[in-house]
């Protein structure tokens, strides 16, 4: 689970990871990738578990992309994995230059 609350008038993003992957946010202005990871294990999973919240800020024109293994671990013919690598690649070639 990605809980996320935004102020749109601030461009803040306040949010917390339940043990999903890492959101990624495409900054478009410097083409940085910048990986949402602050949070926790799986949510349910341990009692009493804890979960760290992180922040990000969004500017006009920037991307957070919201995915899930089904993305990452998809093979081609090779067996290749798609991987977190290509993601971030493929959407800096898409929202970039």
């Amino acid at each position: 689970m990605f809980y996320g609350n935004l102020d749109p008038a601030q461009g803040l993003l306040e949010y917390t990871n339940a043990g999903h992957l890492p959101p990624l946010l495409f900054h478009r202005a410097t083409g940085e990738i910048e990986w949402l990871e602050a949070g926790g294990t799986v949510i349910g999973l341990f009692p009493g578990a804890e979960y760290q919240c992180g922040q990000a800020w969004l500017k006009p024109g920037d991307t957070l992309v919201l995915y899930t293994d089904g993305v990452t671990e998809a093979t081609n013919a090779a067996g290749e994995e798609f991987a977190i690598e290509r993601l971030a690649e493929k959407v800096r070639e898409s929202f970039h230059g």
